[in-house]
Order: structure tokens, then C-alpha cells, then sequence
């Protein structure tokens, strides 16, 4: 299956806030996009969170075995068949419509990476970061 955009969520027992994340990236109005959640071995229900959406956007993948953050990330990001890679925390989400607008911004200015800033941004549970946060987009080479 090729997607232009694969979004990579690597969890780690934290199926109390996977949940949002994923239904924020779930209802998003574009189609040429799969979800990655890659489960670093995780002791709680984060099997069962992700089944109930029942959507076949979303591969799970489960690392069998405890791994560093890093490596967890790597096996993540070898599952992921878009052309960009977008990694996003099990405690984020993705704003409705973004998916959508960038692949619009995609095909206006294509590019192997986009940055740009991204203010006011919320992080579980009710807080918003200092300054500014970046988001990155990166292109992945061809085979």
C-alpha cells in the first residue's frame, strides 16, 4: 500500500491518552494517508484502544519486547509506507482538515522536508508550551 502520508504514533502504555490521538488523526477528511502505532510492549489496553476505532487506516504493529524510545521510533518508522512521515506523540493530535492542507501545500511547493512554526499548541492535560514548537514533514527517499 502506497499513501503520500503516513502519520507514526510510538506508544508506550499510554492507552488513557492514545485514544484522542488517534481519533484526531482517524476523522481527518483526506483519504492518501495511513496511521503507525507502534506499541513498545505496552502493559495496559493499548491493544484493545486502538481495535475499538475499528478503522483500517490505522496498522498496529507491537515490538514483542521493551525497547529504547530511539529504537521504538525506528521500528515505527519501518512499518510506514508514505512517501512523508509524520511522527506525532500518543498524547497529541492532529488539528481537522490538516492532513488536507498539506497535501495542497504539498503539491505547491514540493520539497523532500517542510518545517514551519506552529503556535498555540495544546499538550495533554491542559497545557500549552513556551515559545514556539516546530512541526516537521520529511519526504522519504525511494527504495
Amino acid at each position: 500500500m502506497s499513501v503520500l502520508i503516513s502519520v507514526v504514533i510510538p506508544t508506550r502504555t499510554r492507552a488513557e491518552t492514545l485514544g484522542a490521538t488517534l481519533r484526531s488523526a482517524v476523522e481527518q477528511d483526506f483519504g492518501d494517508y495511513e496511521i503507525i502505532v507502534c506499541d513498545n510492549n505496552s502493559e495496559d489496553n493499548t491493544r484493545e484502544v486502538i481495535e475499538s476505532l475499528g478503522s483500517n487506516k490505522i496498522r498496529y504493529f507491537n515490538t514483542g519486547k521493551r525497547l529504547s524510545m530511539c529504537d521504538n521510533w525506528e521500528f515505527a518508522l519501518s512499518h510506514a509506507e508514505g512517501e512523508y512521515i509524520i511522527f506525532i506523540g500518543d498524547d497529541d493530535a492532529i488539528i481537522p482538515g490538516a492532513l488536507n492542507k498539506l497535501q495542497t501545500f504539498i503539491q505547491k511547493n514540493p520539497a523532500p522536508a517542510y518545517k514551519w512554526p506552529v503556535r498555540n499548541i495544546y499538550t495533554y492535560p491542559n497545557r500549552w508550551p513556551k515559545g514556539i514548537c516546530y512541526l516537521f514533514v520529511t519526504q522519504c527517499p525511494s527504495p
